[in-house]
């Protein structure tokens, strides 16, 4: 084997994106080469530096590659390797068919493993139409995974489909079992497939309708599949804009215009008729000769429950401090610009929220002899996500005379629009803070 130095790649897409393109890849018609579309697939799906198919020899103790994928290239074809001593080895035995990080100082005899650069390693057997191991299917990752479980959902999925296409090509040949076992190969397929966490539906692309749905779209949504196939978005939304039937219409038009779309969704169960939130990922796919649209839903109802309750927590916190005269509590940007003004600081400084939110908090509050001290103490607080010792200071008011204020400080990690992190200060004017004997106070570099 060859192997080429290259950075260590991230997953190239979000878990439910990965999903859905696993999915798109299993339904759609089988090529010519099939095997060599799918370490393909697996490369460049889930960022494996190298990924092949291997079937076992006669003597059950070497494989021979019959697709292989290395660095972006075709590669491996015909090569025969032992398993002695290899990953593949316990995949084939089922033993282990996982390890996350530092394979090569467990397989220190599997020279392919060091040519490769492995870090990682995730296998899967192949069964024939006889239920028995024929040989599997394994990805090389030059860096650690540090979350596995969706690589390993994706790739049971993508063994069970070359399984039994193994088993179909068996049987063409006449050398493997009859069409029952190939029907149960199937079936099987169907099982893991229907195993998939998220619902997932198969429309015709031009009305909407549902084609396929798996296992889990008919637990999500209380139905029966022959239910689910005569619903329409209107059964199975809350068919108010912006989630009405026309709505859905419209978001799978754009995915045909567009591309892929992801999106909230309030949904509703077909048996009680409960609304409940989801995320859809929708997807243009090509099953056989026909475009359809994939659509990948996860059900984020717990997701949505608990942003609601941090907004409600939020709202009563500031709504507490909003209406504390006897603290004034400021919140500043890294740059000083203010980013909240209760009404005790209106009371203490004299400024009003409106004309506060406008400005700088280095140029309202802070007199010019102390800035280049306070903006150097505002950038460390930020840097290093901590507050400064609390103090007494001298700040300026509106009106341009001096505030004795005791002041303290903290840092908030904020998600709001362009400002990462707001700095949060609480002052209390004409406070002494009573000293220990001997002690000296310490300074305060902002307010």
């Amino acid at each position: 084997m060859r192997a080429e130095t290259t950075h260590p790649p991230e997953l190239p897409f979000e878990p439910a994106a990965l999903l859905a393109k696993t999915a798109e890849f299993v339904v759609r018609r089988e090529s010519d080469r099939f095997y060599q579309d799918l370490v393909a697939f697996c490369s460049t799906t889930y960022g494996c530096a190298y990924a092949h198919v291997a079937l076992l020899e006669g003597d059950s103790r070497h494989v021979r590659v019959i697709a292989g994928f290395l660095d972006g290239a075709d590669a491996n074809e015909g090569y025969v390797y032992s398993l002695t001593g290899t990953p593949c080895e316990n995949v084939i035995s089922d033993i282990r068919k996982c390890y996350t990080d530092d394979v090569q100082s467990l397989f220190p005899l599997d020279n392919d493993l060091v040519m490769l650069g492995a870090r990682s390693y995730f296998g899967e057997p192949l069964l024939d139409g006889a239920d028995k191991v024929a040989g599997l299917v394994a990805l090389v990752f030059r860096h650690a995974l540090e979350e596995p479980g969706v690589i390993q959902s994706c790739l049971k999925v993508l063994a069970a489909r070359a399984s039994a296409v193994l088993s179909r090509e068996a049987f063409d040949r006449g050398r493997e079992a009859d069409l029952k076992r190939l029907v149960e190969r199937e079936s099987r397929f169907r099982s893991v497939f229907d195993s998939i966490f998220d619902a997932i539906f198969l429309h015709d692309m031009a009305t909407g309708q549902v084609l396929q749905v798996n296992r889990r779209m008919c637990e999500m949504y209380g139905c029966t599949e022959a239910t689910a196939l005569q619903s329409s978005f209107k059964d199975a939304s809350a068919n108010i804009p912006p989630y009405s039937e026309a709505d859905a219409l419209g978001w799978l038009q754009k995915a045909v215009a567009e591309g892929p779309q992801t999106f909230e969704w309030l949904a509703r169960r077909l048996d009680n008729h409960e609304l409940f939130w989801t995320e859809v990922s929708l997807r243009v796919t090509r099953i056989g000769e026909t475009d359809r649209i994939l659509a990948v839903v996860r059900d984020i109802s717990a997701r949505k429950a608990a942003e609601s309750a941090l907004r409600a927590s939020e709202t009563r916190f500031q709504r507490l401090f909003e209406n504390v005269d006897a603290v004034a509590i400021q919140g500043y940007r890294r740059d000083g610009s203010v980013a909240y003004w209760n009404r005790g600081t209106e009371a203490l400084y004299g400024y009003t929220a409106a004309e506060a939110l406008q400005g700088n908090l280095l140029e309202l509050i802070i007199p010019e002899s102390m800035r280049s001290e306070i903006t150097a103490a505002i950038h460390w607080m930020f840097e290093h996500n901590q507050g400064i010792p609390a103090g007494r200071l001298m700040l300026r008011h509106k009106a341009g005379h001096l505030v004795p204020v005791w002041s303290s400080h903290t840092v908030l990690n904020v998600e709001n629009q362009d400002t990462r992190c707001s700095a949060w200060t609480s002052t209390c004017p004409n406070w002494s803070r009573p000293r220990r004997p001997g002690r000296k106070a310490k300074p305060c570099c902002a307010p």
